[in-house]
């Protein structure tokens, strides 16, 4: 098995240890390991050092892979390891390329964050902004026109432009994508709500 170095996104916040982001692996169809980036080796401590195995919960998530049926799509199932929690996705890799000969598995782990990290809420209340300017930002984050925002919050248009205006000010941002990527920042690169 090799080490492999995979692009960390960067989150707002510095990252204490090499498991707080996450890790990947990627595992053979006998759901041995192939590869792995250094923080699913941090995470599952795998490789360990020689003599011992590799943390419990790496057995663990591989029972819950072989389990599923081979009709079924596997969800994203919640892993704790020691007192860390893990979001599990697991992907199909199709080879494309003549040296795989056969699919791969991808095991994507990422931090299972407290329900309370809304990038919103948590851009709202760094940048103390009103209610209504949250109101207007969530519409933002769900991709909303100036137009479709007016009818939702039961303003005109004008007036969502001055929401907007003053959120930018608060931000220190000029456009409406420089919202979007402060937003994208606070979700620490992954999807928004």
């Amino acid at each position: 098995m090799r080490d492999v170095t995979l692009p960390k996104i960067v989150a707002k916040q510095p990252r204490t240890s090499i498991s707080e982001g996450g890790g990947l692996i990627l595992l053979d169809q006998a759901l041995e390991p192939v590869a792995l980036d250094q923080g699913a080796s941090a995470i599952f401590r795998y490789p360990a050092q020689p003599g011992s195995k590799p943390e419990p919960a790496f057995e663990e998530i591989l029972t819950l892979i072989r389990l599923r049926k081979p009709s079924e799509r596997f969800s994203i199932t919640r892993l704790r390891v020691g007192d860390e929690k893990y979001l599990c996705r697991l992907y199909l890799l199709e080879p494309k390329q003549k040296f795989l000969k056969q699919p791969l598995l991808g095991l994507h782990l990422e931090p299972d964050l407290p329900a309370n990290s809304d990038p919103v809420a948590a851009v709202a209340a760094d940048y103390r902004l009103t209610d209504r300017e949250q109101e207007a930002l969530r519409g933002i984050s769900l991709g909303f026109s100036n137009n479709e925002l007016a009818d939702r919050m039961k303003i005109s248009p004008s007036t969502v432009k001055v929401f907007l205006r003053f959120i930018m000010i608060k931000m220190g941002v000029t456009t409406r994508s420089g919202i979007t990527a402060k937003l994208f920042e606070y979700s620490g690169g992954s999807h928004l709500p």
